[in-house]
């Protein structure tokens, strides 16, 4: 057994201290743990709170949880802060929303990350001697450019990279991740131990989305699911599947009547099985503990990043079975058990909490200052038996930006984007969220809870960083906006017109970077930009949305040529009919090449629609706003697309192998040249998922002199570029969800 890290107490001493902490209510001075204790994170990924046994759940899926609940401080009500991965375990180990990390995209391959600055706890223990070490069970957490890092700050990360794609599934079991923990735990040295262990099960492992339980769990709960839900006669036949045929005999073998009943019930048996295989592998993480002599010892944290949803789809609940999207109970109400060292007695408490609550509860046990400060609040009042409520409200966000949850101790308010209605639930009596009392509430529960999300809310803000460059002229931005008004203070000051949409700026040649920031009214805005610099043929080059450049996001380009000749062949040709409303577009590809098309009307119009009326290789279409085409080819593809609008009104984005047509193979109404010192683009509204997640990215590293970089810390709504990706990871994330099905089809 090895003995207590240098600095550690005998663990007598350490249960005196913990009878203080748990006895004292003074509220004048809080006892801290001593110096080096061993503090330990388990995370498990997709972990609903009412379906642990601890939380009040009908079936025995959590043993071993039970049993440390039975020596720890159980949070009844602990809400995460984000719907999907990256962004909520960013959350978690930053103690900050991620509007104020800036991570919203669920995984961080297009290099989404924290912005610069945030510090995570392994960072800050790190700085009062702590060695941190982590294991990361997700297949894809690990994928990202160079240069940017996921987690980071810890001076040893296990991922699954290096693992072939073929195998990482597999490789996400929990017995993996403690194979690794354990690694971790023979190689610890004298330093205090700072130990995140992340667990996979039990999110989905493909689609159509299903939960590959091992065979030692899959039929515990198969039974009881099937008969509450009255289809118990099933039994037999899905018990001889696979988890991952299962879903697929349902959708052959099984009635319209019953289907959606026997697919729900053997979801969810699957679901509870992953848990149980999970738990008991957790328990095996305890005994290693307890083996190394730290499990009396150590601060010990469980909880979950989010939840699932689980409900058949109402009218009131509308989320789709077996993913985490919206934020209903299902997906916000997650565990959270912290166990003090020496603690031998349960505790539960029912006050608001929230995930992002952990790190500065850790901290203050420890004595650690909390600078920078965070956005939770520290849990230690609770923990000292306070009866006195830390939260009036706590908050759920989606990451895609469409639905934020405000949760107050009796009511939660789900407010969407758009035109989609908010709803208000009482969680108390309708854990459920089947009955929608919006209209219902009295009048002051409804503004206050509509006050605290809008004050939560977004302030949409953009970057523009200007690098130095040598022997460059005068830059010109011009940025226009339709749908709301623009404002900035920045340095150098800003030509604006009467009405606040537009800016314009001429910046100076300098040997200084200049930081220009842009605050927009809101997120339902179209922008227009115009960079213009005389001579410089390597403008569109110099351009970058975050850390890509410009030429590999869907912004989309707008083409003003003049007479001239092109340096190349064509790869882009675009004839406007002059006698009707008609616009004929040819890619012709140099080679075979992968080729996206986006047809769309600017906002904000609501025009007769827009119909692709010939197409060569395109499925024709018909769409009131955007008609979108993907597929690999080598062959020209020429289209013909009915606009029913002035075509000035009518943008064309193209993309070839995932980047914009050079600009001296592109012919415009047969004017052959593109200017090359002048570029002019569009973000569109509604905003393009894929181009949001590029501008949450850390601003690029490697820009040549004289670029220009446009990057957000306030986006939201972000979506994975499989363009971006190779075929292969495309693939893989698409079989997790990540990415859609149309993005990946023809790679």
């Amino acid at each position: 057994m090895r003995p207590p890290a240098r600095g550690q107490p005998p663990r007598k001493s350490l249960g005196i201290l913990i009878l203080s902490l748990l006895c004292s209510c003074s509220g004048n001075s809080t006892e801290h743990l001593p110096q080096g204790t061993p503090v330990i994170l388990v995370v498990i990924d997709t972990l609903r709170a009412d379906h642990l046994s601890c939380y009040g759940y009908e079936l025995p899926t959590s043993p071993a949880l039970d049993a440390f609940a039975s020596q720890a401080t159980l949070f009844e009500q602990n809400s995460t802060q984000v719907n999907t991965t990256h962004p909520s375990l960013t959350s978690i180990l930053t103690g900050l929303y991620s509007k104020n990390h800036g991570s919203y995209v669920a995984v961080p391959a297009a290099g989404a990350s924290a912005r610069e600055g945030v510090v995570s706890i392994a960072e800050r223990l790190g700085e009062h001697g702590y060695e941190s070490r982590a294991v990361i069970s997700h297949p894809y957490l690990h994928i990202a450019p160079d240069g940017v890092d996921p987690f980071p700050g810890w001076q040893k990360l296990s991922t699954l990279e290096g693992v072939p794609l073929e195998s990482r599934i597999d490789a996400t079991r929990a017995a993996n991740a403690n194979a690794r923990a354990f690694e971790f735990l023979d190689e610890r040295g004298e330093q205090p131990l700072l130990l995140w262990v992340h667990y996979f099960d039990p999110h989905t492992d493909g689609v159509p989305f299903y939960y590959d339980a091992p065979p030692e769990t899959r039929q515990l709960f198969l039974h009881h699911h099937l008969t509450a839900a009255g289809m118990g006669q099933y039994e037999g036949r899905l018990a001889a599947l696979e988890p991952v045929d299962r879903a697929r005999w349902i959708e052959r073998n099984v009635s319209q009547p019953d289907r959606q009943a026997v697919r729900l019930a053997n979801g969810r048996a699957l679901y509870d099985a992953e848990i149980r295989y999970c738990d008991a592998r957790f328990g095996e993480l305890l005994d290693r503990l307890r083996q190394d002599g730290l499990y009396e010892d150590a601060l010990i944290a469980v909880l979950a990043d989010h939840g699932e949803n689980l409900e058949s789809t109402t009218s009131t609940h509308g989320a789709l079975p077996f993913t985490h999207h919206d934020v209903f109970e299902a997906v916000s109400h997650v565990p959270l058990i912290i166990k003090l060292p020496g603690q031998t007695e349960a505790r539960r408490i029912d006050a608001l909490t929230q995930s992002i609550d952990v790190l500065p509860t850790i901290l203050e046990l420890l004595d650690v200052e909390i600078d920078p400060p965070v956005d939770g609040t520290s849990l230690v009042p609770l923990l000292l038996d306070s009866t006195d409520p830390l939260h009036e409200r706590v908050f759920t966000e989606s990451s895609s930006g469409s639905e934020l949850g405000v949760k107050s101790p009796r009511h939660k308010l789900i407010q969407r984007s758009g035109e989609d209605p908010s709803q208000i639930f009482d969680w108390r009596t309708d854990p459920g969220e089947l009955d929608d009392l919006y209209d219902g509430v009295a009048n002051r529960v409804r503004t206050g809870l509509e006050t605290w999300a809008r004050d939560f809310a977004v302030k949409p803000a953009l970057h523009i960083r200007v690098l130095p460059g040598e022997d460059l002229g005068p830059l010109e931005i011009e940025l226009t906006t339709r749908g709301g008004t623009i404002f900035t203070n920045s340095t150098p000051p800003a030509e604006r017109t009467p009405e606040n949409n537009s800016l314009r700026w001429i910046i100076e040649p300098s040997s200084d970077v200049v930081e220009l920031e842009v605050f927009l009214e809101n997120d339902l805005q179209e922008l227009s930009w115009k960079f213009s610099r005389l001579g410089d043929n390597q403008l569109v080059e110099r351009l970058w949305i975050g850390s890509h450049p410009l030429q590999e996001s869907t912004a989309i380009p707008l083409y003003n040529a003049v007479p001239g000749l092109p340096a190349g062949p064509i790869e882009f040709e675009i004839t406007h009919e002059k006698d009707r409303p008609r616009t004929l577009f040819t890619l012709t590809p140099d080679g075979t090449r992968h080729i996206e098309m986006q047809v769309r009307y600017r906002w904000p119009h609501t025009p007769d629609g827009l119909t692709l009326l010939r197409a060569d290789g395109w499925e024709p279409a018909a769409a009131k706003l955007q008609i979108t085409g993907s597929l690999t080819t080598d062959k020209p593809l020429s289209s013909v697309v009915h606009t029913g609008f002035r075509q000035e009104e009518v943008l064309l984005a193209p993309r070839i192998d995932g980047r914009w047509p050079a600009r001296d193979r592109v012919l415009i109404d047969g004017d052959r040249k593109l200017p090359l010192d002048e570029i002019a683009l569009v973000f569109s509204y509604p905003p393009d998922a894929r181009l949001n997640s590029l501008l949450g990215t850390q601003p690029a590293r490697d820009a040549a002199p004289g670029s220009i970089v446009i990057w957000s810390t306030t986006v939201t709504g972000g979506k994975l570029d499989a363009s971006l990706l190779d075929p292969e990871t495309a693939r893989a994330l698409h079989a997790l969800g990540y990415v859609d099905s149309e993005d990946v089809e023809g790679r």
